[in-house]
């Protein structure tokens, strides 16, 4: 891609419309040009070829008539390492291509809001207008093109254009979005995320592991008490573990194939696809189910723990679980992060059989096959016994 003129792709489409334009010049003068997606936003790409230099224009289905400037283009997209745009400047005519469901009855140009002369059709969409490209030759100026059919049907185009070369600045999100290194961003996150959340834990458990809890004070020390809780502790590191090392699913990858997802890509038909977005996936996993899962049981185990060691219930300590309602706010926040995790894996295992289908759903152990081990973790924490805690000393 380093000689093309352009990247033409849809992959990000607009965010979900956050990033209307979705388009950016790569280092290498290669242009990037997403476009808007078909299937909920309608919209398609008229593009042309003008003496070697490329223009399009983004439409809305059934939005007439359709507008496309070709000469002089617009500047923001000019391709210098690849186009020969000084062919601009001893260009004869403005060129545009209309196109519409009726016929055409009126055309208006206009460049930095001064309107030009006649325009002449010359065949099929192709409109013409003479100009003296001399009388722009520095800097930036706005071409504006009103076009209305019999039907009374109206729209317009507009855009900078240059004589000299001038370009107006990138947009800067999508120059973000389309030439950051994300995929070397994702993974990074997720290893910051997976070490602070998952090998912490096991790094805790072993840095304390002949260390009392004496103060439940702060979350890092629910967090200690949480690595001392052995039937709370290892399914829930096991959980962690699991998203590097397990199959995520089982499916239906390619019409007529069963392959398996992992992690760091898919296996189907003998072949590893290597996969980036499964990270961001992960990322996500690790914000909005892990952590939160972590907190919900380190907050349940220290309450529970002091309730079963306070010697104000029932006098004596027990085996018998003695453990109060938690508080309104406390409980909401408990409730709050298990609903994050549960709801989170739900999403998964929809998002999966809606992609792969019913039998990625049912062999789903990321996303399925977890709902009820957080139900079960929930139901653990919900009865802890003092015997479920090991190298304690009194709450204070």
């Amino acid at each position: 891609m380093r000689s093309g003129i352009a990247h033409l792709c849809g992959h990000l489409h607009t965010l979900g419309g956050a990033v209307p334009h979705m388009q950016a010049q790569e280092k290498t003068g290669t242009l990037e040009l997403e476009v808007a997606d078909w299937k909920d936003n309608r919209m398609y790409r008229v593009m042309a070829y003008d003496h070697d230099m490329l223009s399009f224009v983004d439409v809305r289905f059934d939005k007439w008539p359709v507008i496309l400037i070709t000469n002089p283009k617009d500047a923001r997209f000019l391709a210098a390492k690849h186009e020969p745009v000084g062919k601009i400047k001893h260009s004869t005519h403005i060129r545009m291509l209309i196109f519409s469901t009726n016929l055409i009855e009126s055309v208006i140009v206009e460049i930095d809001g001064k309107q030009m002369g006649y325009v002449n059709h010359v065949s099929g969409p192709l409109y013409v207008l003479k100009w003296n490209p001399a009388e722009y030759g520095e800097g930036l100026h706005v071409i504006k093109v009103t076009a209305k059919d019999s039907g009374d049907q109206q729209s317009y185009v507009q855009h900078y254009f240059s004589v000299d070369g001038s370009r107006p600045l990138q947009w800067l999100v999508p120059a973000v979005v389309l030439m950051g290194d994300w995929v070397l961003t994702i993974k990074l996150a997720f290893s910051i995320l997976y070490l602070g959340c998952v090998i912490s834990l096991a790094v805790m458990k072993f840095l304390t592991r002949n260390q009392e809890v004496v103060h439940l004070r702060d979350w890092s020390s629910h967090i200690v008490l949480l690595t001392k809780t052995e039937c709370l502790y290892y399914p829930l590191l096991a959980i962690g573990i699991y998203i590097t090392l397990g199959p995520w699913f089982f499916g239906e990858i390619i019409d007529g194939y069963v392959g398996m997802s992992t992690l760091y890509g898919m296996h189907v038909m003998g072949v590893y696809i290597p996969e980036a977005f499964s990270f961001l996936t992960a990322c996500l996993d690790m914000l909005f189910s892990q952590i939160p899962l972590t907190l919900y049981l380190s907050g349940r185990a220290a309450h529970a723990y002091r309730c079963l060691t306070s010697k104000a219930v029932n006098g004596r300590h027990g085996n018998k679980p003695s453990i109060r309602p938690v508080g309104l706010i406390r409980g909401l926040y408990l409730h709050c992060l298990l609903l994050s995790a549960l709801l989170w894996q739900i999403y998964g295992a929809y998002m999966t059989q809606r992609c792969y289908g019913t039998l990625a759903f049912l062999l789903c152990p990321k996303f399925t096959w977890m709902i009820p081990c957080i139900l079960f973790l929930h139901n653990r924490a919900s009865r802890l016994k003092i015997a479920d805690f090991t190298l304690m000393s009194d709450a204070s």
